[in-house]
């Protein structure tokens, strides 16, 4: 196969040996993505979920300036009906009490 050679700039880089060295493309993100705070009231904190986890988990919540804030779930709720949920395993809009509590737009997120 050959590459021109405006793609082979892309894909090796000298090391200082003079020998030519693939670079590494690969990606770790370190931590799963739960969903966004789209409003806190009272007690609890209302979030648009994308991932799934549970009650007794413990979350980060991601804020600017790269600070995460570690706190555990320890309540979830229906938003509608106010129905008690131990997990919710799909995209849902639901309210939750945590440990600690976000501010609005916060991200949640599960460090692995």
């Amino acid at each position: 196969m050959h590459l021109p050679r405006v793609q082979y700039r892309f894909l090796l880089s000298k090391t200082d040996g003079g020998r030519a060295n693939l670079r590494n493309n690969t990606y770790s993100a370190g931590a799963t993505y739960l969903g966004t705070v789209e409003k806190v009231e009272g007690d609890f904190a209302y979030l648009t979920q994308k991932n799934k986890f549970c009650v007794g988990e413990e979350i980060a919540i991601m804020r600017p300036g790269d600070t995460d804030i570690f706190t555990k779930v320890l309540s979830m709720e229906d938003a509608e009906t106010g129905e008690s949920l131990i997990l919710v395993l799909t995209e849902a809009v639901f309210k939750a009490s945590l440990s600690i509590m976000p501010e609005k737009q916060d991200v949640l997120r599960r460090m692995e």
